[in-house]
């Protein structure tokens, strides 16, 4: 049965899914954002009335397929340097030195290196990747670094072997943070493969997006961003769920 907070946070949600279409569209047809930000019938009338639905759910197609690539991807670098770290303490100050080093690093500056080693085909999957593993390996970390002490001193004086403990302790103490981190790490995921599709790609949201703005097409630009930004919230919202459930599991 769902509780009153539940009940109140549900209510909530639809009131603002139901103000903030009629607050964008009151706004942009005044001074405020006249100009600069279509209304939002005028993005719906892109999507669903000019007859190129099918252009872009394509395109959205071809960038949701290369964000789950880049996903999977960087969640599994991301994933075995945080398992590294932990198995092998000497290295761990390395391995999180050098992720924050390569987070920190502006994915244009990048983008030649990239266009040199990466397939240009594969440039989504891989800007997405490297949006991801940082948001991974945090997570992963903050979860092994939370596992209670005196579990490690019982496991100890039981005699359980390294890869036991890491199996039936860790791991399963780290799974609620994974899950966080996965969450987080959804969103940038796809916007990880729209980067990589504006280095020369002629397919996905990307190009759409460059086309509008060079065209000065905002109801167009504003609908791919409307469907980049809808294929994150869609995951993050999924990985929500998974996040709860764990969280009452390993919790």
């Amino acid at each position: 049965m769902a509780t009153a907070g539940a009940r109140s946070e549900r209510r909530y949600l639809v009131a603002g899914a139901l103000l903030l279409p009629l607050l964008w569209e009151g706004l942009a047809r005044t001074s405020v954002l006249s100009g600069a930000v279509p209304p939002i019938s005028a993005v719906f009338a892109a999507l669903f009335l000019d007859g190129d639905l099918g252009v872009y759910l394509d395109a959205a197609g071809f960038t949701a397929a290369n964000a789950g690539l880049g996903y999977l991807l960087g969640a599994a670098i991301g994933a075995g340097m945080g398992i590294t770290a932990l198995l092998v303490p000497p290295l761990r100050r390395g391995i999180v030195r050098f992720g924050a080093l390569l987070n920190a690093t502006p994915v244009i500056a990048l983008g030649p290196i990239l266009l040199a080693t990466v397939p240009r085909e594969g440039l989504p999957v891989a800007v997405s990747a490297f949006f991801v593993f940082f948001s991974v390996l945090v997570a992963l970390l903050r979860g092994f670094d939370e596992t209670s002490p005196h579990l490690h001193d019982v496991l100890s004086v039981l005699g359980v072997d390294r890869r036991r403990r890491f199996l039936h302790l860790e791991l399963p103490n780290a799974l609620p943070t994974l899950i966080a981190g996965l969450k987080v790490a959804a969103p940038a995921a796809v916007v990880g493969s729209v980067f990589g599709e504006w280095f020369g790609l002629d397919q996905g949201l990307g190009p759409i997006m460059i086309s509008s703005m060079q065209n000065y097409a905002l109801a167009a630009l504003w609908a791919a961003t409307l469907l980049a930004g809808g294929l994150g919230v869609l995951v993050y919202l999924l990985l929500s769920v998974a996040e709860r459930r764990i969280a009452a599991r390993y919790r």
